[in-house]
């Protein structure tokens, strides 16, 4: 199964990677993407790369997509991502974010809501939810397609995140040690399956 991890930033992005490293993912697995561009330029290359994830011959498993805070991976997800998981049965969307010390039950009917008002036939449903220390959370959710009366489950994916931010766990104002030092260490505390769900 394919998997797209997609988080806030760089900082996200070296998290995600010394987990999947201590997974026994190799890097040549993983294919990083960061786009920048106008919002037309950008949806065309996320179209671009996501369906060249999921091609037989593509040479990568994971795609881990770096946006530019929580707002742009909530959005992202909610138009396209949900979208992708419809159609595409074999990815698995693991969406990573900060909570920002908002209310999470807010934070998650937010997103759900905005995904429902984009298409009324998607139904979501949370399926399971496991602290996985003080400052993260994952939540598995189903993704079902309602058409009348009957309902028909399409996959699920999760979400995982931050009580505050990864920043605040890692205390990144701190001269220390270096940030990506303090990732890694904050990392090998984390298991990857309960980070990203199963591999």
């Amino acid at each position: 199964m394919k998997r797209v991890l997609l988080v806030e930033g760089e900082n996200d992005l070296i998290l995600c990677k010394h987990i999947l490293r201590r997974s026994g993912v190799i890097d040549s697995d993983i294919r990083i993407f960061d786009n920048t561009g106008t919002k037309y330029e950008k949806k065309t290359q996320e179209t671009s790369v996501l369906n060249s994830l999921v091609d037989r011959n593509s040479p990568f498993k994971i795609l881990i997509k770096v946006e530019n805070g929580r707002d742009f991976v909530l959005s992202l997800f909610a138009n396209v991502g949900i979208n992708f998981l419809m159609t595409q049965r074999d990815t698995y969307f693991t969406v990573i974010f900060d909570h920002d010390r908002r209310d999470p039950e807010d934070d998650i009917k937010r997103l759900f809501s905005d995904i429902r008002s984009r298409n009324r036939e998607i139904y979501l449903q949370e399926i399971g939810k496991a602290k996985i220390n003080s400052d993260v959370s994952r939540r598995d959710i189903s993704i079902k397609k309602i058409s009348g009366h009957n309902e028909k489950f399409i996959q699920k994916f999760s979400i995982t995140t931050f009580r505050i931010s990864l920043e605040d766990s890692i205390d990144e104002r701190s001269l220390e040690n270096p940030v990506e030092e303090r990732i890694s260490r904050f990392a090998e505390k984390i298991r990857h399956k309960d980070f990203l769900g199963e591999l």
